[in-house]
């Protein structure tokens, strides 16, 4: 491993003049010598104030100090936690209270939208304490260019978005990162030299990983602010202006581009030439939006699974004729699990939890020891309360999840097959089933979704639809229809706020 440690080291002397990040709000670029001089340089002004392993939390939009913020951490080796700005205060105020970090790297912006920050402050950007040309008057540290990085020392302290309760702080040694990053390379899976537009934020696991990722192969990374209905008017001339051939979506973020559709259909033969990659994450999509996406803009998406406390797992690979349901074989180094209720693995084709095992999966959750309990089996193998079911080929299907499971007169129903159904109605954009207490039924089950604009879709036409193709116990005893849905701060639907309202509706019965 230390030898891809120097090998990742040597890109930044190697490439030194190759962009390394680009920023199109700003029309900027740094190249890899850029990135390794103001990150060393950020490092010194981190070293005044971070003791030795010490802990340093970004709470930062995407933007290129983020970039040099994770860099300056490595160069330290101390222990990196990204916090959402999309987050609520009180989910910041946890954060920082269960890390205790030496110092927080933020905005003047965020200092004054977030209000008393309990915990010594820097901040970073334009207009702020340290601006870009701030830090090129700062001494670099030494040893130059990640010298002294290791394998060994804690490198990131990642906490989940907290939509199903307590926020969960998962830690990832330097060595786990590095790993993951020589398996996908292994799997090829990303190639020299790409152009990579990001606009997914930088304060999840996907961030860091990402970056890395594309930087051990010499990549640009074009960094944009979080994808938003503001950004996504302007998300393909961005792409194009760029020359970007890779871009990473959510369903949630496919599904807004293709209610913006393209104004000028010119371009659906410029995107379809020049992009090569495009990859599904955080989420399953329908196969209606997949099918008019790929027809709209003329890209194939591939799916993946990734999950923060396994890194990514599968990926979609069209060399190996995958499925278009499926989101791939494992990467080198993964291994999945399909298990049955009483505990035993299941053969291909039957349908069981997954569960992942491999040399990059945490080893527990950080001071949270009785939630390792729950999450690793006998052969600490994470259980991911996902169901699925693997082919004679390797290839991964997920089909459910067991903690979204409605009981309903005694059977087990799985929301996402019910969603499935709703989202194949012509004009359905995205639903969302859950489950709510019942005296009679054990649970009750509350279907939702929302329409593409200009469309007219009745809630009664897709509950027809619901009772032609599905078991009368699986049919919603509601259908509602909604402007939006409620989203967590990485862009999912948040099905514990459709629960809330619901107890609110019902007078805060339980």
């Amino acid at each position: 491993m230390q030898e891809f440690i120097t090998a990742f080291r040597d890109f930044f002397t190697d490439n030194a003049a190759q962009p390394a990040v680009i920023d199109p709000r700003k029309s900027a670029t740094y190249t890899y010598a850029d990135i390794e001089d103001l990150s060393s340089r950020l490092a010194t002004v981190l070293k005044e104030t971070v003791r030795p392993g010490g802990t340093v939390a970004f709470l930062m939009h995407n933007e290129v100090e983020i970039v040099l913020a994770y860099f300056a951490c490595m160069q330290l080796q101390a222990v990196a936690v990204p916090i959402n700005p999309a987050l609520h205060k009180n989910e910041i105020d946890y954060t920082l209270s269960q890390t205790a970090p030496d110092v927080l790297l933020t905005s003047w912006a965020l200092m004054e939208k977030f209000g008393p920050l309990e915990v010594p402050c820097i901040t970073l950007g334009d207009k702020n304490e340290y601006s870009i040309e701030a830090l090129r008057r700062a001494e670099r540290l030494t040893p130059e260019c990640f010298e002294g990085i290791t394998g060994d020392f804690l490198a990131l302290i990642m906490y989940t978005s907290g939509s199903t309760g307590v926020p969960k702080a998962i830690p990832f040694p330097f060595r786990r990162l590095v790993e993951s990053v020589i398996a996908m390379k292994e799997a090829t899976f990303f190639s020299s030299y790409n152009r990579f537009y990001n606009v997914l934020p930088m304060s999840y696991i996907g961030g860091i990983h990402q970056l890395m990722c594309y930087f051990a192969t010499g990549s640009t990374y074009i960094l944009d602010e979080a994808f938003s209905p503001r950004s996504s008017y302007r998300f393909w001339d961005t792409v194009l202006k760029y020359k970007a051939d890779v871009i990473w979506l959510t369903p949630t973020m496919a599904s807004a581009l293709l209610a913006i559709g393209l104004e000028d259909e010119a371009l659906k033969p410029q995107i379809s030439k020049q992009v090569k990659r495009a990859v599904i994450a955080m989420g399953g999509i329908s196969a209606e939006v997949k099918q008019r996406f790929e027809q709209t803009f003329g890209i194939r998406l591939q799916k993946l699974l990734g999950i923060t406390e396994t890194l990514l797992c599968c990926h979609w690979n069209d060399r190996l004729d995958t499925p278009e349901e499926s989101v791939g074989r494992p990467l080198p180094g993964v291994e999945i699990f399909i298990m049955g209720e009483d505990g035993n693995a299941l053969p291909p084709g039957e349908e069981g939890e997954i569960r992942i095992g491999g040399r990059w999966v945490m080893d527990g959750y950080w001071n949270q020891p009785q939630l390792d309990a729950v999450t690793f089996d006998k052969d600490r193998h994470f259980c991911t309360g996902d169901l699925g079911r693997v082919d004679e080929q390797g290839n991964l299907f997920i089909t459910g999840r067991i903690k979204d499971m409605i009981k309903c007169g005694g059977l087990n129903v799985a929301p996402a097959e019910i969603e499935a159904v709703i989202c194949s109605a012509a004009g359905v954009k995205e639903a969302a089933v859950v489950g709510i207490p019942d005296e009679f039924y054990g649970e009750r089950i509350i279907a939702f979704f929302t329409r593409q604009p200009g469309v007219t879709v009745e809630a009664e036409a897709v509950l027809a639809l619901c009772r032609q193709q599905l078991t009368s116990q699986k049919v919603p005893s509601e259908m509602r229809v909604r402007e939006a849905f409620p989203m967590s701060a990485v862009g999912k639907i948040n099905k514990r706020a459709l629960k809330d309202e619901l107890r609110q509706e019902a007078g805060g019965a339980a």
